[in-house]
């Protein structure tokens, strides 16, 4: 149902094997999830705000794309797979990673 038909992408049975990340410890889960979440500046900004201003004031510094290995999934199904209802996990897993090379 998502333009990128990320049910179409994954089979159950490897949607199952990834569904092994709730036996992983806290921080294998933040490596697994850094490894898994590629942080991208946006192709357009939106606003008045100058690109060389303070990344704070603006709308988004940067995008999130999602992938199991190579394949890149949209967010939804992402979360759905390893059985997360918000982001607010993966958002605190990712805090202190650099934007620019992945890395913690």
């Amino acid at each position: 149902s998502c333009r990128l038909n990320c049910s179409t992408k994954i089979a159950p049975e490897k949607r199952e094997e990834i569904h092994s990340y709730w036996r992983m410890s806290y921080m294998e889960k933040r490596f697994y999830l850094v490894q898994s979440i590629r942080l991208h500046k946006p192709r357009h900004r939106t606003g008045s705000a100058p690109a060389d201003t303070d990344a704070s004031n603006q709308k988004r510094a940067y995008t999130r794309v999602y992938q199991f290995g190579e394949v890149i999934v949209c967010k939804k199904f992402f979360m759905k797979t390893l059985g997360y209802t918000s982001d607010k996990f993966i958002t605190v897993a990712l805090k202190g990673v650099d934007n620019e090379t992945g890395e913690v």
